[in-house]
This record gives C-alpha cells, sequence and structure tokens, in this order.
C-alpha cells in the first residue's frame, strides 16, 4: 500500500488524495438526519460539476453531521470512491468524509450521507466525489450559503428585521 502522502488520523480517516490507501478505512458517524442543526453552515449548498463518471447533483448540508445530494448521477464505477473535501474553495481534496462509494449507482435520486467520526463542517469548503486509487476528482462542489429548507430558523431578513411570521 502506498501511504507515503496520506496519513490516518486517530479517528481512523485517511487523508491525502495523491492515490494514498491507508491501513483503515474511515468510520461512519450518525445516521442521517440524526444530528443537532447548530452549525452555521447547515442549510450551505453546492451543485456538482461533472467532470467523470456522469457525476451531477445538488449538495445541501442539512444538520451538523450530514448532508443530501438532489438529483443525484453517480455511475458507480470508480473502483475507490468516496466523498473527499478541501477546506478552502481553492483547496486540494485531502480528507475522506464518507463510506466509500464504489459499486453503488444513483440515476437522479436523493440520498443522504453522513461524515465519518471525527469529521465536522468546520474543516469543508468543499466537497468532492473522489478516486483515490487514481488519483481523480470525478465531480466537485462548493458549499456556500443557500437557500435550502434545512437551515437556520432565523426570522430576521438581511436588514435585520423579522419578516412578519412571528
Amino acid at each position: 500500500q502506498d501511504n507515503t502522502t496520506g496519513s490516518t488520523t486517530s479517528e481512523g480517516n485517511t487523508t491525502g488524495n495523491s492515490g494514498t490507501t491507508g491501513d483503515s478505512e474511515p468510520t461512519t458517524g450518525q445516521e442521517p438526519g440524526s444530528c443537532g442543526k447548530t452549525h452555521p453552515k447547515v442549510g450551505y449548498t453546492g451543485t456538482l460539476s461533472t467532470l467523470a463518471h456522469r457525476v451531477a447533483g445538488t449538495i445541501e448540508i442539512i444538520d451538523d453531521c450530514s448532508f443530501k445530494v438532489t438529483n443525484f448521477h453517480y455511475d458507480g464505477l470508480g473502483p475507490d470512491a468516496f466523498w473527499y473535501a478541501a477546506s478552502t474553495a481553492d483547496g486540494e481534496f485531502d480528507t475522506i468524509v464518507t463510506a466509500q462509494l464504489t459499486g453503488t449507482a444513483y440515476k437522479g435520486g436523493e440520498k443522504e450521507f453522513t461524515l465519518n467520526q471525527g469529521v465536522t463542517w468546520d474543516s469543508i469548503a468543499k466537497l468532492s466525489i473522489w478516486c483515490r486509487r487514481f488519483n481523480q476528482n470525478f465531480g466537485d462542489a462548493t458549499l456556500q450559503p443557500g437557500t435550502g429548507t434545512s437551515g437556520s430558523n432565523d426570522c430576521t431578513n438581511e436588514n435585520g428585521s423579522t419578516n412578519g411570521n412571528i
């Protein structure tokens, strides 16, 4: 196994996007939708680019430990595919954030994914479906404040006044 450019964190997450395989697979966190909604990135969204394997869809952070992809497309044929994260919009994808995607095809439905144990939204600005074996980005999305339904319960508009529903 080539582990020269990545490392395995204490949580068992393999990091490094240069074809690393690590000794242990990431461990999954809680069930999708079972976390609180206190993180400021809840409601952030991003549209996946299509770079390989028919990847497409819209990502929305739905709570403190999970996200959903609507109109999700991926042919499932990547031999070593995971959701990877970059900590900045222009940073490298260097952290595995979910269980492996290999072998499962998605054809336009909605799917929820849970972050691995020890991974938080604090260090995630961009998500990618990344093939670890071939160091290949299949499609990525930068997460930005969105208009998703899972976001803040704040009842103020951009001017700081209430919206009249309270």
